[in-house]
């Protein structure tokens, strides 16, 4: 499951991310690792960015970085 399957308000736990070198990167600057537990804040309608929540910080990803980012119910 990845982060654009979450239902919203529900939360998960980052088990890995499945992009290059660039993408790990800018997801670990935005607070988003392996281990990390997310809170799907918002889905704006059906396209565009999806909003979560990394500790007390509120990210929006786009749906194709979202998609990339592997995630475990808890």
């Amino acid at each position: 499951m990845n982060i654009t399957e979450l239902p919203e308000a529900k939360s998960a736990r980052v088990v890995a991310i499945s992009g290059g070198a660039g993408l790990r990167k800018k997801l670990q600057d935005l607070g988003i690792r392996e281990g990390t537990v997310v809170r799907k804040v918002t889905r704006l309608f059906t396209h565009g960015p999806i909003v979560v929540r990394a500790g007390s910080t509120e990210i929006a990803l786009g749906r194709g970085m979202a998609s990339k980012v592997e995630i475990q119910l808890i």
